[in-house]
């Protein structure tokens, strides 16, 4: 299930370290290959995890950053890198507590 998240980027830019941007963006993680049902019967393919950036602003001004930086955020790994990282710790995070509520109720 893909959630609407924003977090804090920081790039180097033009020379300058650490300058931060607001990234709002969509997650979905990936899912496991199975390859057989319990029953013996073939099993289905995992997907791969998604990242869709919805919007840049320089986190200091709120301003949205222009057309040709906005590019370097749709295809840079080094941004979907931190994203993924951030998401999918989250997501850990929540799947624990959740766990553990189950365990509390038993």
């Amino acid at each position: 299930m893909a959630n609407v998240q924003t977090d804090i980027v920081y790039l180097t830019i033009a020379g300058i370290d650490d300058v931060a941007f607001e990234v709002t963006f969509t997650y979905r993680p990936e899912t496991p290959h199975v390859y057989y049902l319990r029953n013996g019967d073939p099993g289905y393919p995992g997907d791969p995890a998604e990242l869709e950036i919805i919007t840049v602003k320089h986190a200091k001004t709120g301003a949205d950053v222009p057309d040709w930086l906005r590019a370097i955020f749709d295809t840079s790994d080094e941004v979907s890198d931190q994203l993924i990282e951030r998401a999918d710790g989250e997501a850990r995070a929540e799947a624990e507590a959740a766990a553990e509520m189950r365990a509390d109720c038993r």
